[in-house]
């Protein structure tokens, strides 16, 4: 596995690096839709970035200024209630066949075997995060974030641990349990889901540079 650290999280290069790769965000293009049939809207968006550039800027791209933040927090107390050191954060990691991931913050080892993902989002999203986690137990994580928990194991075949952890400092006063908490995830506990995730992954890329050499043959001729 590559490990990119010389470039800082959000800036152009960080986009411009992770552009065209299958990264965390877009894990979930490689399942199924569970409704209608078709691709996911992240599989057009991974085929189009093979063929953009960084000449003209995406105006449709705007950052999260919130999650942005907050992220530093939510890294932080994670690292703090769990008496982790030695925490990296801003790196790129990146495995065969253009799978990458830019995790938010992990404990420099090696091999790498411990890492946080932060979700800092708006107070409904960050309640209805923790009823799943906590009061509900429905599973380890809302359904919106099973692939890019997954696709951490995938991209770095060394990691056994990932506490993907939530905050909102709204709840601090009247409930600080709720504004920040984390779910702990283990290898262990999901070899079957990584290695079906990893095959959907590298088949999806498979596709991908299919796709890529059929357009590119397309302009050559036209």
């Amino acid at each position: 596995m590559k490990i990119i650290t010389d470039i800082s999280q959000n800036t152009p290069e960080w986009l411009a690096y992770r552009r065209g790769k299958l990264t965390g965000s877009k894990a979930s293009l490689v399942t199924p839709k569970k409704r209608g049939s078709g691709q996911r809207a992240e599989y057009w968006e991974l085929l189009a970035e093979q063929f953009i550039t960084d000449d003209v800027e995406d105006v449709s791209s705007k950052a999260d200024e919130r999650g942005h933040q907050l992220e530093q927090d939510c890294i932080d107390i994670t690292a703090a209630k769990l008496g982790l050191t030695n925490i990296i954060t801003g790196a790129i990691w990146e495995s065969a066949n253009g799978i990458a991931i830019s995790p938010d913050a992990y404990v420099d080892a090696d091999p790498i075997t411990v890492a946080i993902e932060c979700k800092c989002l708006n107070a409904a999203n960050h309640f209805k995060a923790w009823y799943n986690v906590f009061a509900a137990k429905d599973d380890m994580l809302p359904a919106e974030y099973k692939e890019q928990a997954i696709h951490y194991f995938v991209v770095n075949p060394d990691l056994q641990k990932l506490y993907f952890s939530f905050y909102n400092p709204q709840f601090t006063i009247k409930a600080p349990r709720i504004a920040h908490f984390y779910a702990e995830i283990n290898r262990s506990q999901i070899m079957e889901q990584i290695a079906e995730l990893e095959a959907l992954e590298l088949a999806t890329m498979e596709q991908i540079q299919e796709e890529v050499n059929k357009i590119n043959e397309y302009l050559e001729r036209n």
